[in-house]
């Protein structure tokens, strides 16, 4: 009887990070005993989804927030970037006072990984971001840039419109 070889699974690391927004946060009262109340002026049973930056136009954004990542189903190498739309480039009929700090749309890189394929992609993706391409491409190297770029609305499930960027952004 003929044994099947065990085929290895190569491991990905992740280094561990604390939640995005973690960090931003503050205790805003002693609730310790969860029995704080949150009140509004309406019923939450009545709130609707609010706008979504319109498709169909170039905003200019800034980056911030890179950080490596890992595709859940390949594992693959990737970068994950928010781009921040300020109010300043919201259209006329917008309502910016719905997003006073400017609206945040994420941009998932394509693989990068230390193939010929994730090698080019990382040439590209450095070139659109102005960040220095070499050997060693640095993650936060992708922060503070001025990126021009189109959204792209996908349904989400709770009845609201998640934005993407459309294709690869440019610096600007």
């Amino acid at each position: 009887m003929a044994r099947k070889k065990k085929q290895s699974i190569e491991q990905v690391s992740i280094p561990e990070q604390e939640p995005v927004m973690a960090s931003n946060l503050v205790d805003a009262a002693d609730d310790s005993d969860g029995g704080f109340v949150f009140e509004y002026d309406m019923s939450v049973e009545d709130a609707v989804p609010p706008p979504a930056l319109p498709e169909g136009r170039s905003y200019i954004g800034v980056t911030s927030g890179a950080k490596h990542a890992a595709n859940k189903t390949t594992g693959l190498d990737q970068i994950i970037v928010t781009l921040t739309v300020p109010p300043e480039e919201y259209p006329a009929d917008f309502p910016a006072d719905l997003y006073p700090e400017g609206v945040e749309v994420p941009f998932f890189s394509a693989r990068l990984d230390n193939s010929a394929i994730g090698r080019f992609n990382m040439k590209n993706l450095a070139k659109a971001f102005a960040v220095p391409a070499s050997r060693n491409v640095k993650v936060g190297d992708f922060n503070g840039k001025r990126v021009k770029f189109e959204v792209q609305h996908r349904p989400s499930d709770d009845g609201s419109t998640r934005l993407f960027v459309k294709g690869m952004p440019v610096a600007v």
